[in-house]
């Protein structure tokens, strides 16, 4: 008799109970309880997205799908839906040709699959690069890449995504090593130095060393190097090394303690490996003169890489090698004025320019003091402290100044990037500059979240969302970086993902105002104008703006979230409260409370004076409304930015 055989491309996913042999020699009885439940909801969600039950194995199911995306999304609805039952499920998900013979399926993409439900995470789901490359941007979920796998009777390693929105098991950086079988050191993280001075004005100083000891070491591509801001909170931890290295993901740790005297240097560092057990790989002391600063910082970067065997390119390794002297007194007070700068407040911004220009009328080819002047005024203007009119002058001055000393220094393509972006609005040059930024130093997280959003204003969102994730990786416990994610989730339409980071944010900082103005988008964007409505109250009373918020809760009581918006936008544009209030904040006050014309009036406004903000035109998702009115199209013809969404579908998942 003639067996029908047919080849077919198809979406493969493998359920599993975790620990079912064990339960079941338990309580028997309970166990098959859970088994019913477990079924129950196994078939309800395949059933929902169009899926075929092709055989039940004990405790688990293999299910086939026309497609990856209703594959993983009936995967992740199983999942949550099974938080309650009281074990819990693991999910390999592949995609490609099978062969369908009698009701039964065959072929690597089922053997693939079976193996990632295997070593997955319990109440996680692993699929496979075949299944992620097919969703792309299609749907509101949070993928972890977690590298090239290799899995049991499957000839070549597997490049592997896991699930990673909020309600998901987080696979730890160790846990990812393990999987890989590597014991390569890959990341790294310099802990904060500790001064053994005494002396609590040197605090500046030791700082400034270890900022710039992580800088140098972000230059090299091979190695994944940890953000600043995310090893600060452990300055003086008791935490044990492994805790560290797991909360920050890194396969080793660098320790080091200091003693300033004058202008003379000591430092002794010790370098942890963290992969499985702490051990102790080498530990070294260095003495120099303060002018020969810098080339302690190549010896140290030369002798750290070298331990580790991290791979070096041409570049890297004569940077390694060049170095200048500086002079004391001009290099102490650019680091002091770092210390101001990172304060974020007026004061400290007057002060570290003050010690900026210092440093330069003390060393006139010193080109970092430049380039943070120009980040300083640059600063001074997005706050609010002082106008454009007056600040540009002053970047453009500091920044070209800083190239003709240095013209390959990734934090000067950095800032050149952010002007062509936010203020000249010349796309092109932004994207060559990041580009730049980012060859020089791969391991900027803040350059990383930045191009991000470079990417979503020229919509190119699945590149924006990527780059997004390597700043989280690079600066993990960094707000603004978070807060930098979660907008670039809202303008990819991400809205439920935004909102988890968002929330998380919150949570731990409370007053954040990056993280308010976005939730409450977020929240206007998926329609629930109640919340947005609270999130809106909230940020106004968090800033001081007791008027505003009044205006809002008395419109909101009269007519609802437009009457609102409306009275807000109404009197900030007439400036009832002494204060400035930029077109673009009125114009989207205006769209979110349906005043079409009132809207376009205030964006009008926005790009005579070229707003900042207004590089996002085209992408956030609160002007859907505005897209087919001639004068927005106008708009974005005049920033060049019709040409990125000629074709785009602007549709919310």
């Amino acid at each position: 008799m003639h067996q029908s055989v047919e080849k077919q491309l198809a979406a493969i996913m493998f359920t599993d109970i975790v620990g079912y042999t064990t339960m079941m020699g338990q309580d028997e009885t309970k166990t098959l309880e859970l088994l019913r439940q477990s079924r129950a909801i196994h078939l309800e969600q395949i059933r929902k997205h169009d899926g075929e039950v092709i055989k039940e194995m004990g405790d688990g199911m293999l299910a086939r799908f026309a497609n990856p995306l209703d594959a993983t999304l009936c995967a992740r609805d199983i999942q949550l839906d099974a938080r309650n039952l009281l074990c819990k499920i693991r999910i390999g998900i592949d995609f490609g040709e099978v062969t369908v013979e009698q009701g039964d399926v065959f072929g690597n993409g089922v053997n693939i699959a079976s193996r990632l439900q295997s070593i997955a995470d319990p109440g996680g789901i692993f699929l496979s690069s075949k299944v992620r490359e097919s969703i792309g941007n299609d749907c509101d979920i949070i993928f972890d890449k977690l590298g090239e796998l290799p899995l049991k009777n499957v000839a070549l390693p597997v490049t592997t995504y896991a699930i990673a929105d909020p309600e998901f098991p987080k696979t730890s950086h160790h846990r990812k090593k393990e999987l890989s079988g590597s014991d390569i050191i890959e990341s790294i993280a310099v802990l904060p130095f500790h001064s053994l001075s005494g002396d609590p004005e040197q605090q500046f100083f030791v700082d400034g060393m270890h900022d710039a000891l992580i800088t140098e070491l972000a230059q090299i591509n091979s190695l994944r190097v940890i953000s600043r801001t995310s090893t600060l909170r452990y300055r003086n931890t008791t935490s044990p090394m492994l805790h560290i290295a797991g909360d920050l993901g890194v396969d080793a740790i660098v320790e080091a303690t200091v003693f300033k005297d004058k202008n003379h240097i000591r430092i002794q560092v010790q370098l942890i490996k963290t992969i499985v057990k702490e051990e102790h790989l080498w530990a070294k002391s260095y003495d120099r003169e303060l002018k020969n600063v810098l080339s302690m910082y190549n010896e140290l970067v030369k002798d750290i890489t070298e331990e580790i065997d991290a791979k070096l390119t041409q570049r890297e390794r004569d940077q390694v090698e060049n170095y200048y002297e500086v002079i004391p007194e001009a290099y102490e007070t650019y680091l002091k004025g770092v210390h101001y700068w990172e304060q974020l407040s007026k004061e400290g911004l007057d002060r570290s320019l003050e010690c900026f220009l210092k440093s330069t009328q003390l060393d006139p080819n010193f080109a970092p003091a430049y380039t943070a002047m120009a980040g300083v005024w640059l600063g001074r203007a997005q706050m609010g402290f002082v106008n454009q009119a007056k600040a540009l002058p002053n970047v453009y001055k500091n920044m070209y100044r800083s190239m003709s000393l240095d013209g390959e220094n990734a934090e000067s393509y950095f800032w050149r990037a952010s002007l062509h972006t936010w203020i000249d609005w010349e796309w092109d040059k932004a994207y060559k500059a990041f580009k730049r930024a980012l060859e020089l130093n791969p391991n900027n997280a803040k350059g990383r979240a930045y191009f991000a959003h470079l990417l979503a204003i020229t919509n190119r969102l699945q590149e924006a969302v990527a780059e997004a994730e390597l700043s989280i990786q690079l600066d993990p416990f960094n707000e603004l970086i978070q807060s930098l994610y979660g907008m670039v989730l809202n303008y990819a339409r991400k809205f439920r993902s935004a909102e988890a980071i968002l929330l998380n944010i919150i949570k731990d900082r409370g007053n954040h105002p990056i993280a308010y103005s976005t939730l409450r988008t977020v929240y206007f964007n998926l329609g629930e104008y109640d919340r947005s409505y609270e999130m809106f109250k909230v940020s106004y009373l968090e800033k001081g703006e007791a008027r505003s918020a009044e205006i809002l809760e008395e419109g909101f009581r009269e007519g609802g979230y437009p009457t609102a918006l409306s009275g807000v936008a109404e009197y900030k544009s007439e400036d009832r409260d002494g204060a400035y209030h930029t077109p673009w904040q009125i114009a989207t006050l205006y769209t979110r409370a349906g005043n079409s014309e009132r809207a376009i009036e205030y964006l009008k406004k926005a790009y005579e004076i070229r707003d900042p903000n207004m590089p996002y035109l085209g992408i956030d998702p609160i002007f859907d409304r505005l897209r087919d009115l001639p004068e927005y199209q106008e708009l974005l013809n005049q920033m060049y930015l019709n040409q990125f969404f000629n074709k785009v579908n602007h549709e919310s998942n």
